[in-house]
């Protein structure tokens, strides 16, 4: 297949397309910093092009009885070009959900009824009341094991950035405002990450909920 045929494979896959529907592949153009492939705060650290693609699959959504689209953050991945990107989907996809004779499911889906139809299956997102957007728990929250998981990559990664930033201070092709600036996100990296570690010890959001007593 060319890389055309992998991106429609991957729209059409059955194991998360149901009848009449198709996901979605969202790519993107961002400017990252090539040691840590991530958008830091500090502009003057991105310097290297990165496409960055999500897929969004149909989805049913039980509290607003309409069908959507949801991200599947586990496929997400990029590449340093359109192709790239899209050829480091198809084989996450391919891995996460095996292969298909994509033929054979469109034959079988133009002989489907109709009682999938598209443009009634993907609706366009409804707003749902929240309430008032400060209300606070009376309990906190206890993160999910996949919230746990997510959260200790995250922490990580902001390890990761802050000994980059430590050895980009020494660097001395930097202007003195750009130092100024590195020492400021070293303040706010280890703010944060001091955030992030009590939260994963105590199991919740300590940010929102506060520190325990």
């Amino acid at each position: 297949m060319n890389i055309c045929d992998k991106y429609y494979w991957i729209t059409a896959h059955p194991a998360y397309v149901p009848m009449g529907a198709e996901a979605c592949i969202e790519v993107t153009p961002h400017m990252v910093c090539p040691e840590t492939r991530r958008i830091e705060n500090l502009n003057f650290l991105n310097t290297k092009l990165e496409f960055w693609v999500e897929l969004m699959t149909p989805f049913f959504d039980e509290e607003t009885k309409i069908w959507t689209l949801a991200h599947d953050w586990e496929l997400d991945c990029g590449g340093d070009s359109w192709e790239e990107a899209i050829e480091a989907l198809y084989q996450k996809v391919l891995k996460h959900h095996g292969d298909y004779d994509i033929n054979e499911v469109h034959e079988a889906r133009s002989e489907h009824n109709g009682e999938y139809d598209l443009l009634k299956l993907i609706r366009e997102e409804q707003a749902v009341p929240v309430g008032d957007a400060d209300y606070e728990y009376a309990k906190p929250v206890m993160f999910t094991s996949e919230e746990l998981v997510f959260l200790m990559a995250e922490i990580r990664d902001k390890e990761a950035y802050q000994d980059l930033l430590v050895s980009k201070r020494e660097d001395a092709s930097f202007t003195p405002e750009q130092i100024q600036a590195i020492d400021n996100e070293l303040q706010r990296i280890e703010h944060d990450l001091k955030i992030s570690r009590a939260s994963l010890d105590v199991g919740y959001d300590v940010d929102r909920y506060g520190f325990p007593e």
